[in-house]
């Protein structure tokens, strides 16, 4: 960071001290910022920002900015309504500038700045201004500011085949905050449960809770607002598969099933399970194609329940299954009221009733024997 100083004589001051006695934290759009309220001349308290908190004196450019300081750091205005800012000018450029280099800009009243007064203060009073004042006779309370640090996500892929599962972000300080393919903010898990975050001082757990696979696509988690910060995690949400349809034929005891898999589950273990306790497992291919799996060893006139789902590398954590349920088709019974027809006498007719218990209607049949020859 480039500081413009001005103009100060260098005077040995014994200002090399710790001070922390008294200090306040909060963090504010794209930083962090820490109250000291042990008074201190501007020079000095812009080496301590710099020494103990990696930073310089803070920039507070608006009146929501100062009313957040006034809210979140109450020790520091009981201590002083004045307090040293990040800005100055040198005896070269007429204009007060913050250490960052930039112009002031905001809302603030700046009194009339006497030509000795070098450093800038601010008065936290109902309509805060600013205020130059010596930066070598008079000593106040400061705020240091820094950057927020960048948060971190372990996985840039997230692959979610549990119907409840979660991604965390964490930074050395200051909350990082979620938000979607969109850019959108994530609701807070009070607020709604399919997909939302959970917020604690240095993290962020992004949940999804029975999500879909519309929900699918880039999350982001940041601690500023420039885009380049941003952290970005590929979440691929393995939907329900989809049944198309169950096959039976007749005096079998296999039946076909239909199928397609998610968008993000190929290549990834099915498993589908039976109302009658058999499971089999299949892997898919190609999600615009449509599968197909033969299940054997069916018992015949059974109507079972079918479930296929996504699974993990041990199938025990499983997305809510699809559904469906399904009849085979039946065998003959015993052959029932057997009559015989003798009336030819060059041929005997024997006829017999036959049902089948499904779809298949009862049907006569009869078989005639020829006459010997």
């Amino acid at each position: 960071m480039k500081l413009l100083l001005g103009w100060y004589p260098l005077m040995m001051f014994d200002f090399f001290i710790q001070f922390t006695a008294g200090t306040e934290t909060f963090c504010y759009g794209d930083s962090e910022f820490k109250s000291y309220t042990s008074p201190l001349l501007w020079w000095p308290a812009m080496l301590n920002c710099r020494d103990t908190f990696s930073g310089s004196l803070a920039k507070v450019n608006s009146t929501d900015h100062a009313k957040k300081i006034l809210e979140m750091m109450p020790n520091l205005v009981q201590a002083s309504r004045r307090i040293h800012v990040g800005a100055n000018r040198s005896e070269f450029i007429g204009d007060f500038r913050w250490v960052d280099g930039t112009d002031i800009s905001g809302d603030f009243n700046l009194t009339e700045p006497l030509e000795n007064l070098r450093c800038l203060i601010i008065n936290l009073i109902d309509i805060p201004q600013f205020e130059s004042n010596s930066c070598i006779d008079t000593s106040y309370p400061y705020i240091c500011e820094r950057e927020k640090s960048l948060p971190t996500i372990k996985d840039g892929t997230k692959i979610i085949t549990s119907s409840h599962d979660s991604i965390t972000c964490e930074t050395e300080r200051c909350s990082p905050t979620w938000i979607s393919k969109d850019r959108e903010e994530i609701a807070s898990c009070e607020q709604t449960t399919r997909v939302c975050q959970s917020v604690s001082s240095s993290e962020s757990r992004l949940y999804f809770n029975g999500a879909l696979e519309s929900d699918s696509g880039n999350y982001h988690c940041k601690t500023q607002t420039d885009p380049s910060s941003f952290q970005t995690v590929d979440v691929k949400i393995h939907g329900k598969p989809k049944v198309r349809n169950i096959v039976t034929s007749l005096c079998s005891s296999t039946a076909t099933l239909k199928w397609t898999p998610s968008r993000y589950a190929v290549n990834y273990t099915h498993i589908i399970t039976l109302s009658d306790g058999q499971s089999f497992k299949t892997v898919p291919g190609d999600y615009n194609t449509e599968q197909s799996f033969i299940m054997t060893t069916l018992l015949a006139s059974t109507q079972y329940t079918l479930n296929i789902s996504t699974c993990n590398g041990t199938c025990v954590s499983q997305f809510s299954p699809a559904t469906m349920t399904f009849s085979t088709n039946g065998t003959p019974n015993r052959i029932q009221s057997i009559r015989s027809n003798l009336e030819n006498v060059t041929e005997c007719s024997i006829t017999w009733t036959s049902t089948y218990v499904s779809k298949y209607k009862a049907r006569e049949t009869s078989y005639s024997i020829p006459e010997p020859q």
